[in-house]
Protein backbone atom coordinates (compact mmCIF):
# COMPACT_ATOMS: atom_id res chain seq x y z
CA UNK A 1 0.00 0.00 0.00
CA UNK A 2 2.85 2.19 0.67
CA UNK A 3 4.07 1.53 -3.08
CA UNK A 4 0.96 2.59 -4.16
CA UNK A 5 0.80 5.55 -2.52
CA UNK A 6 4.26 6.73 -3.42
CA UNK A 7 3.36 5.85 -7.34
CA UNK A 8 0.22 8.20 -6.84
CA UNK A 9 2.31 11.04 -5.00
CA UNK A 10 5.17 11.06 -7.56
CA UNK A 11 2.24 11.07 -10.51
CA UNK A 12 0.22 14.13 -9.15
CA UNK A 13 2.16 16.64 -10.32
CA UNK A 14 1.92 15.73 -13.94
CA UNK A 15 -1.07 14.09 -13.90
CA UNK A 16 -2.76 15.79 -16.51
CA UNK A 17 0.38 16.13 -19.06
CA UNK A 18 -0.27 14.58 -22.56
CA UNK A 19 1.18 11.25 -22.65
CA UNK A 20 1.71 9.30 -26.33
CA UNK A 21 -1.10 7.29 -27.36
CA UNK A 22 -0.76 3.69 -27.11
CA UNK A 23 -3.77 1.81 -27.72
CA UNK A 24 -2.43 -1.64 -27.69
CA UNK A 25 -0.85 -1.07 -24.07
CA UNK A 26 -4.82 -0.18 -23.03
CA UNK A 27 -5.56 -3.63 -24.61
CA UNK A 28 -2.83 -5.64 -22.80
CA UNK A 29 -4.28 -3.90 -19.69
CA UNK A 30 -7.61 -4.46 -20.18
CA UNK A 31 -7.03 -8.00 -21.04
CA UNK A 32 -5.08 -8.98 -18.28
CA UNK A 33 -7.61 -7.17 -15.91
CA UNK A 34 -10.42 -8.84 -17.41
CA UNK A 35 -8.70 -12.35 -16.56
CA UNK A 36 -7.56 -11.09 -12.82
CA UNK A 37 -10.91 -11.11 -12.08
CA UNK A 38 -12.87 -14.29 -13.82
CA UNK A 39 -9.70 -16.01 -12.43
CA UNK A 40 -10.20 -14.86 -8.74
CA UNK A 41 -13.95 -15.46 -9.24
CA UNK A 42 -13.78 -18.94 -9.97
CA UNK A 43 -11.55 -19.44 -6.83
CA UNK A 44 -13.74 -17.81 -4.79
CA UNK A 45 -16.46 -19.72 -6.49
CA UNK A 46 -14.14 -22.74 -5.06
CA UNK A 47 -13.54 -21.63 -1.57
CA UNK A 48 -16.94 -21.27 -1.06
CA UNK A 49 -18.47 -24.51 -2.27
CA UNK A 50 -15.20 -25.84 0.31
CA UNK A 51 -16.80 -23.14 3.06
CA UNK A 52 -20.18 -22.30 2.05
CA UNK A 53 -19.60 -19.06 3.59
CA UNK A 54 -21.87 -16.24 1.79
CA UNK A 55 -19.20 -13.25 1.94
CA UNK A 56 -17.23 -15.58 -0.17
CA UNK A 57 -20.35 -15.88 -2.83
CA UNK A 58 -20.53 -11.75 -2.54
CA UNK A 59 -17.66 -11.39 -3.28
CA UNK A 60 -17.26 -13.73 -6.28
CA UNK A 61 -20.02 -12.39 -7.55
CA UNK A 62 -18.83 -8.93 -7.50
CA UNK A 63 -15.45 -10.26 -9.62
CA UNK A 64 -17.89 -11.98 -11.52
CA UNK A 65 -20.03 -8.70 -12.62
CA UNK A 66 -16.56 -6.64 -12.78
CA UNK A 67 -15.23 -8.88 -15.35
CA UNK A 68 -18.36 -9.02 -17.54
CA UNK A 69 -18.61 -5.21 -17.41
CA UNK A 70 -14.74 -4.52 -17.74
CA UNK A 71 -15.04 -6.79 -20.93
CA UNK A 72 -18.25 -4.89 -22.34
CA UNK A 73 -16.14 -1.55 -21.61
CA UNK A 74 -12.98 -3.12 -23.27
CA UNK A 75 -15.74 -3.79 -26.92
CA UNK A 76 -16.63 -0.51 -26.29
CA UNK A 77 -13.73 1.65 -26.03
CA UNK A 78 -13.57 4.06 -28.64
CA UNK A 79 -10.43 3.64 -31.32
CA UNK A 80 -9.13 0.01 -29.27
CA UNK A 81 -10.91 -2.41 -31.87
CA UNK A 82 -13.05 -0.26 -34.07
CA UNK A 83 -13.48 3.91 -34.47
CA UNK A 84 -16.53 3.80 -32.32
CA UNK A 85 -16.13 0.40 -30.58
CA UNK A 86 -17.83 -2.81 -31.56
CA UNK A 87 -20.89 -3.12 -29.11
CA UNK A 88 -23.00 -0.06 -30.14
CA UNK A 89 -23.78 3.02 -27.96
CA UNK A 90 -22.70 6.63 -27.70
CA UNK A 91 -19.94 8.80 -26.61
CA UNK A 92 -21.22 7.98 -22.97
CA UNK A 93 -21.35 3.92 -23.01
CA UNK A 94 -17.80 3.31 -22.42
CA UNK A 95 -17.56 5.75 -19.21
CA UNK A 96 -20.82 4.61 -18.10
CA UNK A 97 -19.61 0.77 -18.31
CA UNK A 98 -16.55 2.72 -16.34
CA UNK A 99 -18.52 3.76 -13.74
CA UNK A 100 -21.04 0.84 -13.08
CA UNK A 101 -17.68 -1.35 -12.77
CA UNK A 102 -15.79 0.92 -10.36
CA UNK A 103 -18.80 1.33 -8.24
CA UNK A 104 -20.26 -2.06 -8.12
CA UNK A 105 -17.21 -4.00 -6.86
CA UNK A 106 -16.73 -1.48 -3.61
CA UNK A 107 -20.39 -2.51 -3.10
CA UNK A 108 -19.98 -5.85 -3.19
CA UNK A 109 -17.28 -5.69 -1.28
CA UNK A 110 -19.47 -3.53 1.58
CA UNK A 111 -22.19 -6.56 1.34
CA UNK A 112 -19.95 -9.38 1.77
CA UNK A 113 -18.58 -7.81 4.85
CA UNK A 114 -21.62 -7.15 6.04
CA UNK A 115 -23.19 -10.75 5.30
CA UNK A 116 -19.62 -12.09 7.15
CA UNK A 117 -19.80 -10.02 10.21
CA UNK A 118 -23.45 -12.12 10.39
CA UNK A 119 -22.02 -15.30 9.72
CA UNK A 120 -24.09 -16.35 7.37
CA UNK A 121 -23.81 -19.95 5.61
CA UNK A 122 -26.16 -21.61 2.88
CA UNK A 123 -26.37 -25.13 3.21
CA UNK A 124 -27.60 -25.55 -0.50
CA UNK A 125 -23.80 -24.16 -1.80
CA UNK A 126 -24.95 -25.17 -5.39
CA UNK A 127 -28.49 -23.72 -5.63
CA UNK A 128 -27.11 -20.09 -3.96
CA UNK A 129 -23.92 -20.49 -6.34
CA UNK A 130 -26.52 -20.90 -9.31
CA UNK A 131 -28.59 -18.57 -8.34
CA UNK A 132 -25.79 -15.84 -7.73
CA UNK A 133 -24.67 -16.83 -11.58
CA UNK A 134 -28.07 -15.93 -13.26
CA UNK A 135 -28.79 -12.95 -10.84
CA UNK A 136 -25.08 -11.83 -12.14
CA UNK A 137 -25.46 -12.30 -15.75
CA UNK A 138 -28.64 -10.90 -15.81
CA UNK A 139 -27.66 -7.50 -13.81
CA UNK A 140 -24.58 -7.37 -16.56
CA UNK A 141 -26.77 -7.61 -18.94
CA UNK A 142 -28.77 -5.19 -17.69
CA UNK A 143 -26.13 -2.39 -17.69
CA UNK A 144 -24.97 -3.24 -20.90
CA UNK A 145 -27.84 -2.96 -22.32
CA UNK A 146 -28.77 -0.02 -20.90
CA UNK A 147 -25.03 1.51 -21.55
CA UNK A 148 -25.99 0.61 -25.62
CA UNK A 149 -29.36 0.06 -26.88
CA UNK A 150 -31.06 2.16 -24.11
CA UNK A 151 -28.55 5.05 -23.17
CA UNK A 152 -31.49 8.13 -24.51
CA UNK A 153 -33.39 6.50 -21.60
CA UNK A 154 -30.66 7.73 -19.00
CA UNK A 155 -32.51 10.52 -16.58
CA UNK A 156 -30.19 13.70 -18.43
CA UNK A 157 -25.84 13.37 -19.13
CA UNK A 158 -23.82 11.71 -16.50
CA UNK A 159 -20.89 12.82 -18.23
CA UNK A 160 -19.43 16.72 -19.73
CA UNK A 161 -17.05 16.74 -22.46
CA UNK A 162 -13.49 17.88 -21.18
CA UNK A 163 -10.49 17.80 -23.78
CA UNK A 164 -9.49 14.49 -25.60
CA UNK A 165 -11.47 12.74 -22.32
CA UNK A 166 -15.20 12.46 -20.65
CA UNK A 167 -15.48 13.44 -16.70
CA UNK A 168 -18.01 12.90 -14.80
CA UNK A 169 -20.33 15.19 -12.97
CA UNK A 170 -18.87 16.61 -9.96
CA UNK A 171 -21.80 14.62 -8.14
CA UNK A 172 -20.74 11.58 -9.68
CA UNK A 173 -16.90 11.50 -8.73
CA UNK A 174 -17.84 12.28 -5.25
CA UNK A 175 -20.07 9.23 -4.74
CA UNK A 176 -17.96 6.79 -6.66
CA UNK A 177 -15.17 8.13 -3.96
CA UNK A 178 -17.19 7.70 -1.03
CA UNK A 179 -18.61 4.24 -1.88
CA UNK A 180 -15.08 3.44 -2.42
CA UNK A 181 -14.26 4.71 0.61
CA UNK A 182 -17.05 2.81 2.37
CA UNK A 183 -15.22 -0.50 1.33
CA UNK A 184 -12.28 0.51 2.52
CA UNK A 185 -13.25 1.45 6.15
CA UNK A 186 -15.35 -1.78 6.27
CA UNK A 187 -12.69 -3.90 5.38
CA UNK A 188 -10.48 -1.95 7.98
CA UNK A 189 -12.65 -2.88 11.17
CA UNK A 190 -13.59 -6.24 9.83
CA UNK A 191 -12.65 -8.86 11.91
CA UNK A 192 -13.36 -11.78 9.50
CA UNK A 193 -12.29 -15.16 9.71
CA UNK A 194 -10.29 -15.23 6.03
CA UNK A 195 -7.66 -12.70 7.40
CA UNK A 196 -5.35 -13.36 4.56
CA UNK A 197 -7.78 -12.75 2.03
CA UNK A 198 -9.44 -9.73 3.83
CA UNK A 199 -5.65 -8.19 4.15
CA UNK A 200 -4.83 -8.48 0.13
CA UNK A 201 -8.48 -7.85 -0.50
CA UNK A 202 -8.16 -4.44 1.39
CA UNK A 203 -4.74 -3.70 -0.57
CA UNK A 204 -6.66 -4.30 -3.96
CA UNK A 205 -9.90 -2.02 -2.88
CA UNK A 206 -6.91 1.02 -2.32
CA UNK A 207 -5.04 0.66 -5.31
CA UNK A 208 -9.46 0.89 -6.93
CA UNK A 209 -9.64 3.83 -5.14
CA UNK A 210 -6.63 5.58 -5.99
CA UNK A 211 -7.63 4.94 -9.66
CA UNK A 212 -10.33 6.89 -9.37
CA UNK A 213 -9.18 9.39 -7.46
CA UNK A 214 -6.55 9.60 -10.33
CA UNK A 215 -9.40 9.10 -12.55
CA UNK A 216 -11.18 12.23 -10.82
CA UNK A 217 -7.97 14.25 -11.22
CA UNK A 218 -7.00 13.46 -14.70
CA UNK A 219 -10.29 13.55 -16.75
CA UNK A 220 -8.30 13.02 -20.23
CA UNK A 221 -7.20 9.49 -21.65
CA UNK A 222 -3.72 9.11 -22.33
CA UNK A 223 -2.55 11.38 -20.08
CA UNK A 224 0.47 10.64 -17.58
CA UNK A 225 -2.30 10.17 -14.86
CA UNK A 226 -4.68 8.03 -17.15
CA UNK A 227 -1.28 5.40 -17.95
CA UNK A 228 -0.59 5.49 -13.62
CA UNK A 229 -4.29 5.07 -13.18
CA UNK A 230 -4.22 2.14 -15.62
CA UNK A 231 -1.26 0.72 -13.30
CA UNK A 232 -3.16 1.06 -10.23
CA UNK A 233 -6.20 -0.34 -12.01
CA UNK A 234 -4.12 -3.61 -12.61
CA UNK A 235 -2.76 -4.01 -9.27
CA UNK A 236 -6.26 -3.89 -7.57
CA UNK A 237 -7.74 -6.45 -10.23
CA UNK A 238 -4.93 -8.87 -9.69
CA UNK A 239 -3.39 -9.04 -6.55
CA UNK A 240 -5.94 -10.70 -4.51
CA UNK A 241 -6.17 -13.34 -7.87
CA UNK A 242 -1.93 -13.58 -7.78
CA UNK A 243 -2.49 -14.31 -4.39
CA UNK A 244 -5.26 -17.12 -5.05
CA UNK A 245 -2.47 -18.54 -7.29
CA UNK A 246 0.43 -18.78 -5.17
CA UNK A 247 -1.37 -20.16 -2.70
CA UNK A 248 -2.91 -22.89 -3.98
CA UNK A 249 0.37 -23.43 -5.64
CA UNK A 250 1.75 -23.64 -2.03
CA UNK A 251 -1.07 -25.48 -0.90
CA UNK A 252 -0.52 -28.19 -4.04
CA UNK A 253 3.23 -28.66 -3.38
CA UNK A 254 2.35 -29.59 0.76
CA UNK A 255 -0.37 -31.57 -0.67
CA UNK A 256 1.61 -33.41 -2.31
CA UNK A 257 4.15 -33.81 0.73
CA UNK A 258 1.92 -34.80 2.60
CA UNK A 259 0.70 -37.33 0.15
CA UNK A 260 3.60 -38.58 -0.09
CA UNK A 261 4.14 -39.08 3.74
CA UNK A 262 0.73 -40.06 4.10
CA UNK A 263 1.25 -43.17 1.64
CA UNK A 264 4.89 -44.24 2.69
CA UNK A 265 3.39 -44.30 6.53
CA UNK A 266 0.84 -46.08 5.54
CA UNK A 267 2.75 -48.72 3.42
CA UNK A 268 4.88 -49.14 7.41
CA UNK A 269 1.37 -49.70 9.22
CA UNK A 270 0.15 -52.07 6.27
CA UNK A 271 3.51 -53.83 6.44
CA UNK A 272 3.48 -54.06 10.23
CA UNK A 273 -0.02 -55.18 10.49
CA UNK A 274 0.56 -57.86 8.08
CA UNK A 275 3.43 -58.65 10.10
CA UNK A 276 1.53 -59.50 13.36
CA UNK A 277 -1.09 -61.15 11.41
CA UNK A 278 1.04 -63.50 9.97
CA UNK A 279 3.07 -64.08 12.88
CA UNK A 280 -0.15 -65.30 15.01
CA UNK A 281 -1.49 -66.92 11.82
CA UNK A 282 2.12 -69.07 11.82
CA UNK A 283 2.09 -69.69 15.40
CA UNK A 284 -1.01 -70.56 15.59
CA UNK A 285 -0.45 -74.31 15.88
CA UNK A 286 2.74 -73.87 18.62
CA UNK A 287 0.26 -71.59 21.10
CA UNK A 288 -2.43 -74.01 21.00
CA UNK A 289 0.12 -76.85 22.58
CA UNK A 290 0.32 -75.84 25.95
CA UNK A 291 -3.50 -75.87 26.22
CA UNK A 292 -3.83 -79.26 25.07
CA UNK A 293 -1.21 -80.08 27.86
CA UNK A 294 -2.98 -78.12 30.30
CA UNK A 295 -6.08 -80.33 29.49
CA UNK A 296 -4.26 -83.13 30.03
CA UNK A 297 -3.21 -82.26 33.20
CA UNK A 298 -5.98 -80.45 34.64
CA UNK A 299 -7.74 -84.39 33.76
CA UNK A 300 -5.17 -86.28 35.96
CA UNK A 301 -5.86 -83.51 38.58
CA UNK A 302 -9.75 -83.50 38.46
CA UNK A 303 -9.39 -87.74 38.80
CA UNK A 304 -6.97 -87.27 42.01
CA UNK A 305 -8.87 -84.54 43.79
CA UNK A 306 -9.02 -85.23 47.63
CA UNK A 307 -11.30 -82.83 49.00
CA UNK A 308 -14.02 -80.39 48.03
CA UNK A 309 -11.71 -77.66 48.18
CA UNK A 310 -9.51 -78.77 45.96
CA UNK A 311 -12.12 -79.90 43.83
CA UNK A 312 -13.46 -76.63 43.90
CA UNK A 313 -9.90 -74.93 43.00
CA UNK A 314 -9.45 -77.44 40.18
CA UNK A 315 -13.23 -76.59 38.99
CA UNK A 316 -12.10 -72.69 38.59
CA UNK A 317 -8.89 -73.32 36.92
CA UNK A 318 -10.44 -75.24 34.38
CA UNK A 319 -13.09 -72.39 33.59
CA UNK A 320 -10.12 -70.40 33.38
CA UNK A 321 -8.55 -72.62 31.23
CA UNK A 322 -11.30 -72.60 28.73
CA UNK A 323 -11.95 -68.82 29.00
CA UNK A 324 -8.14 -68.28 28.11
CA UNK A 325 -8.71 -71.18 25.23
CA UNK A 326 -11.85 -69.58 24.09
CA UNK A 327 -9.86 -65.54 23.71
CA UNK A 328 -6.94 -67.52 22.18
CA UNK A 329 -8.77 -69.58 19.56
CA UNK A 330 -11.00 -66.12 18.79
CA UNK A 331 -7.62 -63.99 18.61
CA UNK A 332 -6.09 -66.31 16.70
CA UNK A 333 -9.40 -66.09 14.02
CA UNK A 334 -9.19 -62.60 13.66
CA UNK A 335 -5.36 -62.94 13.10
CA UNK A 336 -6.74 -65.52 10.15
CA UNK A 337 -8.51 -63.40 8.65
CA UNK A 338 -7.06 -60.13 8.67
CA UNK A 339 -4.08 -61.94 6.93
CA UNK A 340 -6.34 -63.15 4.39
CA UNK A 341 -5.26 -66.89 5.10
CA UNK A 342 -8.49 -68.37 6.11
CA UNK A 343 -9.72 -69.32 2.58
CA UNK A 344 -13.43 -68.89 1.26
CA UNK A 345 -14.86 -71.88 -0.16
CA UNK A 346 -17.94 -71.20 -2.06
CA UNK A 347 -20.72 -73.99 -2.89
CA UNK A 348 -24.68 -73.94 -3.04
CA UNK A 349 -26.19 -73.94 0.24
CA UNK A 350 -29.57 -74.33 1.49
CA UNK A 351 -29.62 -71.99 4.30
CA UNK A 352 -32.90 -73.47 6.10
CA UNK A 353 -30.94 -76.48 7.20
CA UNK A 354 -27.89 -74.74 8.12
CA UNK A 355 -30.12 -72.58 10.26
CA UNK A 356 -31.83 -75.55 12.14
CA UNK A 357 -28.40 -76.79 13.24
CA UNK A 358 -27.47 -73.41 15.13
CA UNK A 359 -30.54 -73.47 16.39
CA UNK A 360 -30.36 -77.51 17.28
CA UNK A 361 -27.18 -76.59 18.80
CA UNK A 362 -28.06 -73.61 21.05
CA UNK A 363 -31.09 -74.54 22.02
CA UNK A 364 -29.83 -76.11 25.27
CA UNK A 365 -28.33 -73.14 26.10
CA UNK A 366 -31.70 -70.77 25.46
CA UNK A 367 -33.74 -73.62 27.68
CA UNK A 368 -31.36 -73.61 30.22
CA UNK A 369 -31.85 -70.03 30.72
CA UNK A 370 -35.77 -70.21 30.30
CA UNK A 371 -35.85 -68.69 26.63
CA UNK A 372 -36.96 -70.07 23.30
CA UNK A 373 -35.28 -70.48 20.48
CA UNK A 374 -37.67 -70.61 17.20
CA UNK A 375 -36.39 -71.02 13.12
CA UNK A 376 -39.22 -69.34 10.79
CA UNK A 377 -39.83 -68.26 7.33
CA UNK A 378 -38.91 -69.35 3.13
CA UNK A 379 -35.89 -71.60 2.61
CA UNK A 380 -32.99 -69.40 0.55
CA UNK A 381 -30.13 -70.79 -1.50
CA UNK A 382 -27.30 -69.00 -2.44
CA UNK A 383 -23.48 -69.81 -3.35
CA UNK A 384 -21.77 -69.06 0.31
CA UNK A 385 -19.11 -71.07 2.31
CA UNK A 386 -21.23 -72.70 4.02
CA UNK A 387 -18.79 -73.38 7.47
CA UNK A 388 -18.12 -69.58 7.61
CA UNK A 389 -22.02 -68.72 7.28
CA UNK A 390 -22.70 -70.96 10.59
CA UNK A 391 -19.82 -69.43 12.33
CA UNK A 392 -21.87 -66.05 11.78
CA UNK A 393 -25.13 -66.99 12.83
CA UNK A 394 -23.74 -68.99 15.76
CA UNK A 395 -22.10 -66.22 16.99
CA UNK A 396 -25.10 -63.88 16.48
CA UNK A 397 -27.31 -66.17 18.15
CA UNK A 398 -24.88 -67.14 21.29
CA UNK A 399 -24.57 -63.41 21.36
CA UNK A 400 -28.65 -62.62 21.38
CA UNK A 401 -29.08 -65.26 23.87
CA UNK A 402 -26.34 -64.07 26.33
CA UNK A 403 -28.18 -60.73 26.67
CA UNK A 404 -31.78 -61.80 26.97
CA UNK A 405 -33.26 -62.52 30.37
CA UNK A 406 -36.76 -63.54 29.26
CA UNK A 407 -38.21 -64.16 26.39
CA UNK A 408 -36.64 -65.95 23.38
CA UNK A 409 -34.70 -65.33 20.48
CA UNK A 410 -36.16 -65.79 16.60
CA UNK A 411 -34.25 -66.69 13.79
CA UNK A 412 -36.02 -65.75 10.40
CA UNK A 413 -35.22 -65.77 6.61
CA UNK A 414 -36.73 -63.30 4.61
CA UNK A 415 -37.02 -62.20 0.87
CA UNK A 416 -37.51 -58.21 1.30
CA UNK A 417 -37.43 -56.04 -1.30
CA UNK A 418 -35.23 -58.06 -4.10
CA UNK A 419 -32.92 -59.04 -1.25
CA UNK A 420 -32.39 -62.36 0.94
CA UNK A 421 -31.95 -61.49 4.53
CA UNK A 422 -31.32 -63.40 7.41
CA UNK A 423 -32.56 -61.56 10.78
CA UNK A 424 -31.48 -62.74 14.46
CA UNK A 425 -34.65 -61.49 16.92
CA UNK A 426 -34.13 -61.10 20.31
CA UNK A 427 -36.04 -59.31 23.68
CA UNK A 428 -33.10 -58.76 25.37
CA UNK A 429 -31.61 -55.48 27.29
CA UNK A 430 -30.96 -53.93 23.73
CA UNK A 431 -28.45 -51.33 22.85
CA UNK A 432 -28.37 -47.78 23.10
CA UNK A 433 -28.19 -45.30 19.84
CA UNK A 434 -24.49 -44.19 20.75
CA UNK A 435 -23.56 -47.60 21.10
CA UNK A 436 -24.88 -49.28 17.93
CA UNK A 437 -21.55 -48.12 16.14
CA UNK A 438 -19.24 -49.53 19.18
CA UNK A 439 -20.71 -53.43 19.42
CA UNK A 440 -18.57 -54.35 16.30
CA UNK A 441 -15.57 -53.46 18.26
CA UNK A 442 -12.82 -55.54 19.46
CA UNK A 443 -13.21 -56.46 23.26
CA UNK A 444 -16.86 -53.96 23.79
CA UNK A 445 -19.45 -55.57 25.70
CA UNK A 446 -22.67 -53.80 26.40
CA UNK A 447 -23.68 -53.97 30.02
CA UNK A 448 -19.95 -55.49 31.31
CA UNK A 449 -17.66 -52.50 32.44
CA UNK A 450 -16.38 -55.17 34.98
CA UNK A 451 -14.94 -57.25 31.76
CA UNK A 452 -16.48 -60.72 33.49
CA UNK A 453 -15.14 -63.39 30.64
CA UNK A 454 -18.03 -65.66 31.90
CA UNK A 455 -19.99 -62.77 29.57
CA UNK A 456 -18.19 -63.72 26.69
CA UNK A 457 -14.62 -62.14 25.26
CA UNK A 458 -15.92 -59.50 23.76
CA UNK A 459 -14.73 -60.47 19.95
CA UNK A 460 -17.65 -62.51 18.67
CA UNK A 461 -19.49 -59.22 16.72
CA UNK A 462 -15.87 -58.20 15.74
CA UNK A 463 -15.55 -61.70 14.29
CA UNK A 464 -18.91 -61.43 12.03
CA UNK A 465 -18.12 -58.12 11.02
CA UNK A 466 -14.91 -59.39 9.24
CA UNK A 467 -16.96 -62.77 7.83
CA UNK A 468 -19.27 -60.66 6.78
CA UNK A 469 -17.20 -58.90 4.71
CA UNK A 470 -14.95 -61.71 3.44
CA UNK A 471 -18.56 -63.31 2.14
CA UNK A 472 -19.42 -60.09 0.79
CA UNK A 473 -22.88 -59.87 2.99
CA UNK A 474 -23.74 -56.79 5.04
CA UNK A 475 -24.76 -56.38 8.60
CA UNK A 476 -27.19 -54.26 10.19
CA UNK A 477 -28.73 -53.91 13.45
CA UNK A 478 -31.22 -51.98 14.84
CA UNK A 479 -32.57 -52.01 18.65
CA UNK A 480 -34.64 -50.36 21.54
CA UNK A 481 -33.13 -49.93 25.03
CA UNK A 482 -35.23 -52.42 27.45
CA UNK A 483 -37.06 -53.97 24.07
CA UNK A 484 -34.53 -56.03 22.04
CA UNK A 485 -32.44 -56.05 19.04
CA UNK A 486 -32.26 -57.25 15.38
CA UNK A 487 -29.19 -58.04 13.75
CA UNK A 488 -29.78 -58.20 9.84
CA UNK A 489 -27.54 -60.14 7.63
CA UNK A 490 -28.61 -59.25 3.95
CA UNK A 491 -26.86 -61.65 2.00
CA UNK A 492 -25.20 -61.30 -1.59
CA UNK A 493 -27.46 -61.05 -4.73
CA UNK A 494 -26.41 -63.32 -7.16
CA UNK A 495 -22.69 -62.57 -7.32
CA UNK A 496 -20.60 -65.36 -5.99
CA UNK A 497 -17.95 -64.68 -3.06
CA UNK A 498 -14.46 -64.78 -4.58
CA UNK A 499 -13.16 -68.18 -4.31
CA UNK A 500 -9.31 -68.05 -1.71
CA UNK A 501 -7.92 -65.04 -0.03
CA UNK A 502 -10.34 -62.57 -0.26
CA UNK A 503 -11.11 -60.72 2.55
CA UNK A 504 -11.17 -57.13 2.71
CA UNK A 505 -11.40 -54.75 5.65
Amino acid sequence: MLALLCLTLVVTPFARMPGPVIPALLAFYQSAVILAYFVTAILLFILYREMAQTDLLMLGSGYLFSGIVSYAHFLSFPGLIAPNGVIGGDDQTTPILWLVWHGAFPAAVCIAMYLRARGVRNANWLASLSMALVAVVVAAAGVILTATLWHDYLPGLLLTRNGIGWTLNEGSWVGLVLINLAALVVLGFNRGRHSTLTLWLFVGTVALSLEVMMAWYSSQYYSVAWYASRILGFVGSAVLAGIFIIENALLLRNSSRLARELRTALMEARAATQSKSHFFAAASHDLRQPFQAMRLFYGVLEQSAADKSQRTAIEHLGQAMSNAETLLNELLDIARIENRSLPISCQWTDLRPLIEEVARDLRPVAEHRGLTLRVRGPSIKLKTDRALMKRILQNLVSNAIRYTEKGGVLIATRRRGGENVIEVWDTGIGIAQQDMGKVFEEFYQVANPGRDRTQGTGLGLAIVRRLAVGLECEIKLASRLRRGSVFTVILPREKKPKQGSSWRR
